[in-house]
């Protein structure tokens, strides 16, 4: 028998009724039969079945096919940041982000540039002509730009074929800092001093950077930080054009950045929405829509600094919706991003990640893969109107400069970032190595420096808080860590499962009850033991795992028999499992917190933390 006759026989395509059938047998339906539909952060549907796009899919408007590689230049060192700059090349990266000291993006390190030498220390061996540069300057900083153009004329180079980005966002700098409202005249004014500068010296490329990362930080959805982008990009072009900088193609001085977060269909479609949304701003200015230069960074504030290797997996995740989504350049955050200045290691691991996608997987081989898919097409449309209606409050508000000297963004944020802090906080959304399935005893890989203290607003009103989703958990790991320096071991819990009816095998209910709890506590740095009968001093609590117990009245007596007798111990008890009815009886009994699911298992946590046992 050949091969082509052991080879499966496919039916016909299957209409959209066995697709749907085929769907329902695999997720839940809800009680009226209708397939679940999940939603983006700002409620957007996400149906399991789309079909095919109609009509001619607008194609993403691209200045070339394919996407460069660029990684950060922010060691504090010059010296040090020339070697690693060297390896990143040498190791296939096509650009460079000089992250300076005091830039946010820094996260507490950035290269030390304090004159044109270090600058040029820092670049040594580096061909400027042949990569893309882009600088990321500290808060009110022109210096910056203004020494890389000294070592650009130094060298000898056509500035006119240097391409580099500016990166002033003195919008984005001022949202960060709050405090009083600045005069935007004054400081358009300072901007527009430096970009003329550059442009008198040849310089040709983005002078400034519409930066949608800090606002994604302080907890923006994917329309909310289209519109900061969208708001802020207009702003700059006002500002260029005040000053007489502004040509007929407005993408020619200002450049876009947005978060590569970890979910990767909302991650397409937002910067898929971005050319499209910023094409109508300007057919709405009266200019001929033009590609704008679109950078992607991977989220910081999906990070986590507990099992950082899964920041692997979340890293790649954000550079493969990026360059399906049609950034023109990428940059990966290196997994020990959050414990310290990175190593060469972590630095080739962030590097391989686009390289092997773009080279190996071709994401960024066509204009616009995603275009015609249903589920695509469908979200992208729905974040430009969510986006647009929100970029015209904006405006209606007087622009971004006032909606954020006003508070107005600041609400807006509030309530996304209050939002998402309770999801992930009750584990609705949860972090694979964080709030769900932790490793106590994991080992930290190396850095070339520890942690500095990260970034923090100024303290002014309204600044914009910066912070990771993974950090209320993190802050009671490192609690677990103090305890265990102190004490030579973790905090331990004992998960105390009830007995059945009759005195039988506990039910699946508590047993599920259990389960939870120790994925709970474990979160929280608890150590946890199955074993009912232990109350020694040596345990910092007891749970007692209810299941469907609580609000069983024939099971109330032994529940409540079973936590006097672990009182008697010295130990501390709480309760796994809705309580219903008996909940009264329980907290008489000495019973001090419940968790469920659903509950804010943070929450729990620190109430477990600072309580003292005993009834």
């Amino acid at each position: 028998m050949s091969a082509a006759d052991e080879a499966p026989v496919f039916p016909d395509a299957a209409g959209a009724a066995a697709w749907r059938a085929a769907v329902a047998r695999i997720v839940a339906k809800d009680s009226a039969g209708a397939l679940p539909a999940f939603s983006t952060d700002d409620g957007i549907p996400l149906a399991p079945l789309y079909p095919k796009a109609e009509g001619e899919a607008a194609q993403a408007q691209r200045a070339e096919i394919g996407c460069r590689i660029v990684q950060r230049v922010d060691h504090f060192d010059p010296f040090e940041a020339k070697a690693l700059a060297q390896a990143d090349l040498e190791g296939g990266a096509q650009g460079l982000t000089l992250a300076f000291d005091d830039a946010p993006g820094a996260r507490g390190f950035g290269l030390r540039a304090r004159d044109a030498e270090d600058l040029n220390q820092a670049l040594g061996g580096v061909y400027l002509d042949m990569i893309q540069t882009r600088l990321e300057p500290a808060p009110s900083d022109a210096q910056a730009a203004l020494r890389f153009a000294q070592v650009v004329e130094q060298r000898g180079y056509d500035a006119s074929l240097i391409d580099a980005d500016f990166g002033f966002d003195p919008v984005g700098d001022f949202a960060l800092r709050g405090g009083a409202p600045r005069n935007w005249k004054d400081e358009e004014s300072a901007v527009a001093h430096a970009c003329r500068a550059l442009r008198e010296r040849g310089f040709r490329g983005p002078l400034m950077r519409a930066d949608g990362r800090r606002h994604e930080e302080a907890g923006a959805s994917e329309a909310e930080e289209l519109a900061a982008a969208l708001a802020t990009g207009l702003a700059y072009a006002r500002a260029l054009e005040s000053c007489g900088l502004l040509d007929d193609d407005a993408s020619k001085g200002l450049s876009f950045t947005l978060a590569a977060g970890v979910e990767i269909l909302p991650t397409i479609a937002k910067l898929r929405a971005l050319r499209r949304l910023w094409a109508l701003v300007e057919e709405s200015c009266g200019l001929t829509p033009a590609p704008l230069r679109l950078h992607a960074e991977t989220s910081w504030r999906m990070m986590a600094a507990r099992d950082v290797y899964g920041n692997i997996l979340r890293g790649a995740l954000g550079c493969a919706g990026a360059m399906i989504g049609g950034a023109d350049t990428v940059t990966v955050l290196p997994m020990t991003a959050t414990l310290g200045l990175p190593d060469a290691f972590a630095r080739r691991l962030a590097r391989n990640t686009g390289i092997v996608l773009a080279e190996e997987s071709f994401l960024a081989s066509v204009a616009d893969p995603a275009a015609g898919s249903g589920a695509i097409e469908s979200l992208t449309e729905a974040l430009c109107e969510r986006a647009w209606d929100l970029f015209q409050r904006i405006e209606t508000a007087g622009g971004f400069p006032k909606a954020v000297a006003s508070g107005f963004w600041q609400d807006v944020l509030a309530a996304s970032r209050a939002r998402r802090r309770r999801e992930i906080a009750s584990r609705s959304r949860p972090i694979v190595g964080v709030s769900i399935f932790p490793n106590l005893a994991e080992a930290a890989p190396a850095t070339l420096a520890s942690r500095p203290a990260p970034f923090a607003p100024s303290g002014e009103p309204g600044a914009l808080p910066c912070a990771r989703d993974a950090e209320p958990f993190e802050r009671l790991r490192d609690r677990s860590d103090a305890f265990l320096g102190r004490h030579g071991a973790r905090p331990r819990v004992v998960l105390a499962l009830l007995a059945g009816e009759g005195g039988g095998a506990p039910s699946p209910a508590a047993r599920r009850a259990r389960d939870f709890a120790r994925s709970v506590f474990e979160a929280g740095g608890f150590l946890t033991q199955d074993d009912d009968e232990a109350a020694e001093a040596s345990v910092f609590v007891v749970c007692l795992c209810l299941g469907d117990a609580g609000a069983s009245r024939e099971a109330d007596p032994a529940a409540e028999k079973a936590v006097r007798r672990l009182h008697a111990g010295g130990a501390r008890v709480v309760a796994c499992g809705w309580p219903g009815e008996a909940e009264t009886e329980l907290r008489r009994a000495g019973v001090d917190d419940f968790l469920f699911k659903g509950s804010d298992a943070v929450s729990f946590l620190q109430r477990v933390w600072t309580r003292k046992p005993g009834p």
